[in-house]
């Protein structure tokens, strides 16, 4: 057997167990996104059910929810306020900021990310 079966075959297997990370480890997750000058924002999230989620919300907004070990996390937020203002997006992850980033202006993005340990 050539080595490139293998490799492809131990590729498959490691990306389809990223995907759906480890069950044994949940962690409690908690989006935030807080404003200063604004009172609203359009966030896009990956939700519980590890798809992509997108809205406009007031602010403060937090959504919480378990994920598996392994599991990628992403928020972003955007000022929809029409003002220039500041808008704080991050990811809590049993209790403690794992990333959290702050954005000025009427269009600026403030975009975070984080993989769950395995």
């Amino acid at each position: 057997m050539k080595p490139v079966i293998p490799f492809a075959l131990l590729l498959f297997m490691f990306t389809s167990c990223a995907s759906k990370g480890d069950p044994a480890k949940t962690y409690q997750i908690m989006y935030r996104v807080d404003g200063e000058g604004t009172n609203t924002a359009h966030v896009l999230f990956t939700d519980d059910r590890n798809a992509t989620a997108s809205k406009n919300v007031d602010l403060p907004w937090t959504q919480s929810f378990k994920a598996a070990g392994g599991r990628t996390l992403v928020l972003s937020a955007r000022n929809t306020g029409g003002v220039s203002a500041s808008i704080t997006a991050a990811i809590i992850v049993n209790g403690k900021i794992v990333d959290d980033k702050t954005a000025g202006g009427r269009i600026d993005t403030a975009d975070v990310a984080y993989r769950c340990p395995w």
